[in-house]
């Protein structure tokens, strides 16, 4: 019984590290539509086309803003045209790094 201790941990030992290896790297068809649709919102902001921005939230979507949530596609809308009113966006405050996106929420959606 003590010989079969320590072989039994060297297979434990040699077995959890391939367990523990990362297995949710994300679809590389999933990441490049991120990208694109999130290029499509940074140009979107980039031309002052409010319209064409809010058009990449659903009709539920939730803005989160400094000044709190902003609630459906409509007053999400209107939030950036207020916000466009005094501030100019620019592409420099928003790069889009194509290595770096991850999508979170659902899978699949």
């Amino acid at each position: 019984m003590k010989t079969c201790l320590p072989l039994l941990w060297l297979a434990i030992s040699f077995a959890l590290p391939t367990y523990a290896q990362q297995r949710n790297t994300p679809d590389p068809k999933l990441r490049e539509r991120f990208v694109s649709c999130f290029k499509a919102f940074i140009d979107a902001l980039d031309k002052s086309d409010v319209a064409a921005a809010a058009a990449n939230f659903t009709e539920d979507a939730v803005l989160g803003t400094p000044y709190g949530p902003v609630f459906g596609q409509q007053a999400i809308q209107a939030w950036y045209a207020d916000l466009l009113k005094t501030v100019q966006l620019s592409i420099d405050f928003f790069p889009v790094d194509e290595d770096s996106p991850h999508v979170l929420g659902r899978a699949g959606n």
